[in-house]
């Protein structure tokens, strides 16, 4: 369950539940409405607020360092006319003829400005 205060999304764990409210019509067997009453102090949200934007900040912080990363990978697979290594990761062979149930792939940042991956199986 998620709740809203003013604007900002909580989650059930950071609220005091107080009870629940429901609406019956008379001689019903069961309500037809409820409704879950809770509550939560202004510092907690403050500090939930804070804590949320710190969060945020850092995410953007850390896609804008990847992208300086990038960048400068492919400025240096410029100005030295050979590729760079961007990212490597394993994957499952996709050679049905090889012996191999793992290959390894690399993305390499190329000098024209664009990406290629490569494979390698491990045997």
């Amino acid at each position: 369950m998620d709740y809203f205060v003013d604007g900002y999304k909580l989650n059930w764990q950071d609220v005091n539940i107080i009870g629940w409210a429901s609406a019956t019509y008379p001689g019903a067997m069961a309500p037809f409405a409820e409704k879950c009453i809770a509550s939560i102090g202004r510092g907690k949200l403050q500090e939930l607020k804070e804590a949320k934007e710190a969060a945020e900040q850092k995410k953007v912080e850390a896609q804008k360092a990847a992208e300086a990363e990038l960048a400068a990978k492919f400025e240096e697979a410029k100005t030295t006319g050979e590729k760079v290594l961007i990212c490597q990761w394993s994957d499952e062979c996709d050679d049905p003829n090889e012996e191999c149930s793992t290959d390894m792939v690399y993305e390499w940042a190329m000098p024209d400005g664009t990406t290629q991956r490569t494979r390698q199986h491990t045997w």
